[in-house]
């Protein structure tokens, strides 16, 4: 970095707004190390979002700003097509959409943010401020009753990511990468930055003893997430071993469950989650991307239930179950004992990955803003 450039970033402060979309808490999550290196750069950061991702991280910065942002009120089917339910919500997505586009040109007119970091919120983008898209699907996949639509459905995507500045890719440059065909399309090199895996933990050398047989890290949106809570607290009426389950809801009232060996949280902070993680003997959770790159980053062995219907989540469990990194179970036929029993087969020591340099890569980004 020349020392002009360093003197320039050095010499103004600025105020950076980071708005990461409300659909589960991975977009909030995989935000938090990039907070924390603005932060470290001297940046004033401001959040901004809605929901359960809102609560995250304010939870995570009690200090900062915090901004809301319309949500995108998503819900899943319980039962049927998720396909068809998802198009029958489209027209409201896209009024979302453009909601929170007015409303960010509001905090934009109110509050004069000098760049803003969206991580897939489509609307959060400025023409004349510096706006940065973060994103591992470049390439969506459609589900099998619209293959047809595919093309039409990421052209939509690459459009909406072509309002951005720049697009930053939480993956492996190389292909494949982590996230397979999501991360790794033909894009337009000079304005995409592959800054490699992002996770808010950081494995440490401490021993930390077994406290729970099971750890349960429910998340993603309703129903499913309560169908799959319920079904696995059926099971546990019977399991007998020590258990901690992790909501997934920042700020819902205490949920108290007959079995003593149980201990429910809705929520908790980073540094307990890491704590819980490392301290537990098996893991349950979704197969979202940024649950899948935290695991990673512990070193530490999962068991992925994929949301029905969810594209993504089942491609990225079906990639890691034939890489025998972590065992994956549908929701519809999931039975815990098979699950723990199966999965000692898998180990995530199968797949080295390298945590993303942020700071260089923020320090280059600050610089190309003050130039611009």
């Amino acid at each position: 970095m020349c020392a002009f450039c360093t003197f320039v970033r050095m010499a103004k402060r600025n105020r950076i707004i980071v708005a990461p979309l409300d659909w589960g808490l991975g977009h909030a999550t995989r935000c938090i190390p990039i907070i924390r290196t603005l932060i470290a750069c001297g940046q004033e950061v401001w959040i901004a979002s809605s929901g359960s991702a809102l609560e995250v991280m304010k939870e995570e910065f009690p200090s900062l700003p915090a901004l809301e942002l319309p949500g995108y009120s998503v819900r899943y089917p319980e039962k049927g097509s998720l396909a068809f339910a998802m198009l029958k919500q489209a027209p409201g997505i896209l009024r979302s959409i453009q909601s929170e586009h007015r409303r960010l040109k509001d905090i934009v007119r109110e509050h004069k943010p000098d760049a803003i970091i969206s991580d897939n919120r489509f609307g959060c983008w400025h023409a004349g401020i510096p706006s940065v898209f973060i994103t591992h699907q470049l390439h969506l996949q459609a589900p099998p009753q619209f293959r047809w639509a595919a093309g039409i459905i990421n052209r939509m995507n690459k459009n909406y990511m072509a309002r951005f500045h720049e697009c930053w890719i939480p993956d492996e440059q190389t292909h494949p990468g982590l996230a397979g065909k999501l991360s790794h399309p033909s894009l337009n090199k000079e304005r995409t930055y592959y800054l490699g895996p992002l996770s808010r933990f950081k494995l440490s050398n401490r021993e930390h003893p077994t406290a729970y047989k099971l750890c349960i890290l429910l998340s993603g949106p309703e129903p499913q997430r309560t169908i799959l809570e319920e079904n696995l607290f059926r099971q546990l009426k019977t399991f007998g071993r020590r258990v901690l389950v992790v909501r997934g809801l920042p700020g819902a009232p205490p949920f108290v469950v007959p079995e003593k060996n149980v201990e429910v949280v809705s929520s908790l902070s980073s540094e307990d989650l890491q704590q819980a993680i490392l301290s537990s003997e098996f893991l349950v959770s979704r197969a979202g991307y940024s649950s899948i790159m935290d695991y990673l980053a512990l070193e530490k062995n999962a068991i992925l239930v994929p949301t029905p219907g969810q594209t993504e989540q089942e491609y990225l469990a079906r990639q890691f179950r034939e890489q025998k990194v972590f065992y994956s179970m549908e929701q519809n036929d999931f039975n815990l004992a098979e699950a723990m029993l199966a999965s000692k087969g898998y180990s995530v020591k199968n797949r080295k990955t390298n945590p993303a340099d942020l700071t260089t890569h923020i320090e280059k980004w600050l610089d190309r803003i003050s130039s611009s």
